[in-house]
């Protein structure tokens, strides 16, 4: 149900990294597979020198084997004397390869030489199954499925790795050049920089797509009864769009719709399934609806929630260069500390002050045309996260503090731009460190954990690719232009309370959902018409001059603190002892810990 893209072309210039891309569909696609596979099967034949040899066309053991054959004999040590009696040569290669020690051979080697044996003579005649049917019973007997088990999952696979972890520290140098460039000593860093950080997706996700919103329902989630009201809906509603468009829910069956929600949403819908668990048909088990999964622009805002939580205090007002007292000389009174209230205010101030940090923290870096690019985001990477000095200067730890909340947060956003979901796992797994440090009940800490629980080990490779590219929507087009999909929702529930504002007093059940159904169209309509007759659109961002006073205000309040000149013992009186990164506050023993009673909590709900 997914289509397939063949990439036969090359980058069109240094910065875009994108590709000609020719859509085949299934059948043309495997055509091409299986004329590929047959030119590299005729350059296998060419470079060896292969002879037809009919010794091997006898009835051996893997052939004449019955069931009673090999639930009685013992079937490894007959397949080695029949080696030993047909073809002793092939027998002595194959033991040379598997025994180190001759005088050490053990049982396990014998084995594995008689399934090596097994599997070239069932690659030439597929009758010669005896040791095939041996494993399909074991796997039968031991009750094999397609379930990871628990004792197989390493909390450590939730913690990024060293590869990882240098892959991320790449990232962010990119994401640290692009906030410099704009400075004029360092213009030349914009011909350095990749315009969009590539990914194996890219040309998939710079696809326009298109949003439906459904009508408004008049139910609380906060009720079982309206939760499962609302699953049945849902149910109702995608059987009627795949029987209009296939004909039947053949299709709907095999795949089924992913659901996402916030955080709240994931956990009351996903109540609703499990009170539903042992209905009789699919539709009374919402089968169709899963999985359900938290969705990203709400864990980036309470993420920046957090970072407001740690950074952002009242009685600091008095403390040159703290965040707060920035926000009042700066007068965005929009900020107030209540992430939820105003995200957008929230985010513009935390990044226009770690982008004057930035500025700052390459003051004595020296001024020329041209230089290396790595030397100079490494030197600022270095100095900016406090790597060369220790953590004893406060005031150096609280910017290097507030940088890290602020470039996680602008990884975020670049991930979704670029819909880039090879970096969202990343992401979860830095982010599940962020929540942890902060409180060890975490609620979104958990739903970190269950995204890479869900994507990594749990869904199908087919399912797993579903859920990665529906947190994304590209209603542009383009590279760079994707948004996470509940924002998306967030801006389609603004428009219907519009429309429905709109409808005055009085209004119908009726009314409401008709209208709201169509809002998203009625916007369209209205966008259009705007842009044939040149009226520009409302928006309450700054404007580019308004923010560049503000960020040439505040470099010059922070050089007065000397943010990253070291000076031991130095403190803000609010934030007396913080630490430097706000990650490292408990231990990795400690987190790995934390993440395995999550495992197991997650399984068991399961």
């Amino acid at each position: 149900d997914h289509a397939h893209y063949n990439i036969n072309g090359s980058p069109s210039n240094d910065h875009d990294h994108e590709y000609i891309c020719k859509l085949l569909t299934e059948e043309e696609e495997e055509e091409e597979d299986g004329q590929e596979c047959i030119d590299r099967t005729k350059t296998i034949i060419d470079m060896l020198t292969i002879t037809s040899n009919k010794d091997y066309d006898y009835a051996n053991l893997l052939r004449t084997s019955t069931q009673t054959d090999m639930s009685e004999q013992d079937i490894f040590m007959a397949i080695i004397q029949e080696m030993k009696e047909r073809c002793p040569s092939l027998l002595d290669t194959l033991i040379s390869v598997c025994v180190k020690d001759k005088e050490k051979v053990t049982v396990r080697q014998i084995t594995s030489v008689a399934v090596a044996y097994s599997c070239l003579m069932f690659s030439r005649n597929n009758k010669n199954s005896a040791i095939q049917r041996v494993l399909t019973l074991l796997a039968v007997k031991g009750d094999a499925n397609d379930e990871v088990r628990l004792q197989d999952i390493d909390a450590e696979m939730f913690v990024l790795n060293q590869c990882e972890t240098v892959k991320m520290i790449d990232v962010k140098k990119v994401l640290i050049g692009r906030l410099l460039c704009d400075s004029e000593e360092f213009e030349w860093l914009n011909r350095k920089l990749p315009q969009h950080i590539p990914h194996r997706y890219s040309d998939r996700m710079s696809k326009k797509q298109q949003v439906f919103t459904l009508k408004i329902m008049f139910k609380d989630e906060s009720k079982n009864e309206d939760c499962l009201n609302i699953m049945s809906d849902y149910e109702d509603q995608i059987i009627e769009l795949y029987t209009k468009a296939y004909g039947n829910t053949d299709m709907l069956d095999r795949h089924g719709v992913v659901l996402g929600g916030d955080m709240l949403t994931r956990e009351r819908l996903q109540n609703a399934k499990n009170i539903r668990h042992l209905a009789l048909t699919p539709r009374g088990r919402f089968q169709h609806l899963a999985p359900v999964t938290c969705e990203l622009w709400h864990v980036k805002q309470d993420l920046l929630a957090k970072a407001y939580k740690a950074l952002y205090k009242q009685e600091s007002l008095g403390q040159c260069g703290t965040l707060f007292h920035l926000k009042t000389v700066l007068r965005r009174t929009n900020a107030n500390g209540n992430v939820k209230s105003n995200y957008k205010a929230h985010e513009e101030l935390l990044l226009l002050i770690v982008k004057a940090l930035i500025r700052i923290a390459a003051d004595d870096l020296p001024h020329s045309s041209e230089q290396n690019r790595e030397t100079v985001l490494s030197h600022i990477f270095s100095k900016i996260y406090g790597l060369n000095c220790s953590n004893d200067d406060f005031i150096y730890n609280y910017y290097c503090n507030l940088i890290t909340w602020g470039l996680q947060i602008i990884n975020m956003s670049d991930t979704a731009k670029e819909g880039d979901t090879e970096r969202l796992i990343l992401n979860m797994k830095e982010n599940a460190e962020f929540f942890y440090s902060n409180s060890t009940m975490s609620k979104y800490f958990t739903e970190c954990v269950n995204t890479i629980l869900q994507v990594n080990f749990l869904l199908s490779p087919h399912t797993r690719t579903r859920v990665l590219e529906g947190a994304f929507v590209n209603t542009k087009g383009g590279n760079g232009q994707n948004k996470e999909a509940d924002l998306v929702q967030e801006h389609a529930i603004r428009n219907q309370k519009d429309i429905i504002r709109g409808l005055g007093a009085n209004k119908t059940e009726t009314a409401t959902r008709r209208a709201s159904g169509s809002a998203n169209i009625i916007y369209k309509i209205g966008d259009n018409v705007d842009k044939l007759l040149n009226i520009p659109k409302q928006t309450t961002s700054h404007t580019k001059k308004t923010t560049s006073k503000d960020l040439d205000l505040a470099v010059s309040i922070l050089r007065k603190v000397g943010p990253f000149d070291y000076v031991k013992g130095r403190k803000f009186d609010s934030f007396k002892e913080i630490p430097k990164n706000p990650k490292r506050i408990v231990k990795r023993k400690d987190l790995v810990g934390g993440i395995h009673k999550k495992i197991q909590r997650l399984f068991l709900n399961c």
